[in-house]
């Protein structure tokens, strides 16, 4: 991915004996690959007509209550892959060009007859809006793909909530809300523990051996996935002895 125009918000882009408790809070799959924002007009003001909502979502009321778009130009991107786009959102917050929750930010792709439609948008859950490096994934159409290009919008006041389905960005997604039957927990040795789910996290506590001893005993919470992919995961571990 190359550097973006000057100026521009936009930019390419021990295993020991005792205790273990691990927690995870998210889990998405997909083949990710990076967008990024290039070309003129960069900051240019919107323009077009209310978004259809085919293959990403509910109408947009209106494209012209945004003040601003930027396109996104997507240089070797599989046609339905995840990507990536990285913005320094808080710029755009600091001079009053966008709303500081994101609210306003929006993914739409405009084919060459004119017609538009609203993706799905996901906050990666290690970033944050009114960042200098807030990191959004949507996922490019699937083949066959009309041409056109991608815009990011943003500059409206009074915005109808996005459409930020992550099931329909990623080929898997897994917040933890609940614990599906897919995943499954192995106790290898004589090792124990258990799993439940805290908070909107699933949470592994167990008792291991050392790993590579003359009796390998260890934990394995885990569940099947197939094809060409990338993980992505916030997990936080904690050891000690018992």
């Amino acid at each position: 991915m190359s550097n973006l125009l000057p100026g521009s918000p936009f930019r390419r882009e021990s295993v020991g004996r005792g205790r273990v408790v691990a927690l995870a809070a998210v889990l998405a799959v997909g083949l990710v690959v990076g967008g990024c924002a290039t070309g003129t007009g960069v900051d240019g003001p919107s323009s077009g007509s209310g978004a259809s909502g085919s293959g990403g979502g509910p109408p947009d009321p209106s494209l012209d209550a945004y003040d601003f778009r930027a396109p996104l130009t997507l240089q070797g991107v599989p046609d339905g892959a995840t990507v990536r786009v990285v913005l320094n959102h808080a710029t755009l917050v600091a001079d009053g060009k966008a709303l500081a929750d994101g609210n306003d930010v929006r993914i739409v792709f405009f084919d060459d007859g004119g017609s538009a439609t609203e993706l799905n948008r996901v906050l990666d859950r290690a970033s944050a809006w009114d960042s200098t490096n807030t990191n959004l994934f949507f996922r490019a159409l699937p083949a066959p793909a009309p041409s056109g290009v991608y815009y990011v919008y943003y500059g409206n006041p009074t915005p109808a909530a996005p459409v930020a389905d992550p099931l329909q960005v990623f080929d898997y997604w897994d917040d933890f809300d609940t614990l599906e039957e897919n995943w499954g927990l192995d106790l290898i040795g004589p090792a124990t523990g258990d799993v439940s789910l805290v908070s909107g996290a699933v949470r592994v506590a167990g008792v291991a051996g050392d790993i590579g001893g003359a009796a390998d005993d260890c934990i394995l919470f885990a569940r099947d996935l197939s094809g060409d992919f990338l993980i992505e995961a916030r997990i936080a571990g904690v050891g000690g002895s018992l």
